[in-house]
C-alpha cells in the first residue's frame, strides 16, 4: 500500500507532509523556507499544499482564517503508509521523497 501511495504523490506532497508533521507553524511560512531550502518554486509548494489540503490530508485554514497547519488523522495514515513502503518508521523526508520517485 505505501508503494501505490508513494506513487501516487509527487516528491513535493511527500516532502511537505513530511515536513508539516515536524512543526506547528503557518503554512505560507513552511514553503517559504522549504523554497529556500530546496529551491523548489513556492507556487509550485503552494500548488501541491492546496492539493493535499483538497484531498484532506493537511489542514491550514482558509486567507480570511489562517490557522496552523496540520496533518489530519488521514495525513498521518498516509505518511505512515508512505514510511512503511520506504521500509523504516521516522525515515526522513529525502527518503520518504525517493521512494515516491521510485529511486530506490
Amino acid at each position: 500500500m505505501g508503494r501505490l501511495l508513494g506513487r501516487s504523490l509527487n516528491e513535493n506532497q511527500t516532502l511537505i507532509l513530511s515536513t508539516v508533521e515536524k512543526r506547528i507553524d503557518r503554512i505560507t511560512r513552511i514553503l517559504a523556507e522549504l523554497h529556500a531550502s530546496r529551491g523548489v518554486p513556492y507556487s509550485t509548494l503552494k500548488f501541491n499544499a492546496k492539493v493535499l489540503k483538497e484531498l484532506g490530508l493537511l489542514d491550514y485554514g482558509t486567507a480570511v482564517d489562517p490557522v496552523d497547519v496540520r496533518l489530519t488523522d488521514s495525513g498521518r495514515l498516509v505518511l505512515a503508509l508512505l514510511r512503511e513502503g520506504a521500509g523504516a518508521e521516522g525515515v526522513a523526508p529525502e527518503a520518504v521523497a525517493a521512494e515516491a520517485r521510485g529511486d530506490v
